[in-house]
């Protein structure tokens, strides 16, 4: 079995208090460079239920969601998917969803 086909439970594992910190353009690559088209947006999340890691999440087609600076917004994804991969640093988590939604004040989880 690859260790690409394991399904992870992507809410249990990242909670669901979910703080945006940064919208990026996610570039498409051709051989390993990076090229000048963009596919889509990575959003920079916090995760308060993970002692305050990071989780970057890609999204396919144009920004759904603007952050404005100084802006506190909480979210959650449509169809969260995440996938391990390994580095020579480690194993690796990706995340990618269908779509993002605000959600202030954030959700408790029940």
């Amino acid at each position: 079995m690859d260790i690409k086909d394991i399904a992870i439970d992507a809410y249990k594992t990242v909670g669901t208090d979910l703080m945006l910190v940064s919208v990026l353009p996610a570039y498409e690559y051709d051989n390993g460079k990076r090229t000048d088209r963009i596919l889509g947006y990575k959003y920079e999340v916090v995760l308060p239920h993970r002692a305050y890691e990071k989780l970057s999440v890609k999204i396919l087609g144009d920004v759904r969601l603007d952050l404005q600076e100084d802006e506190a917004v909480f979210v959650s994804f449509t169809d969260l998917v995440l996938t391990l991969y390994w580095t020579p640093q480690g194993y690796r988590i990706s995340a990618s969803a269908s779509d993002i939604k605000p959600v202030n004040p954030p959700k408790k989880a029940g």
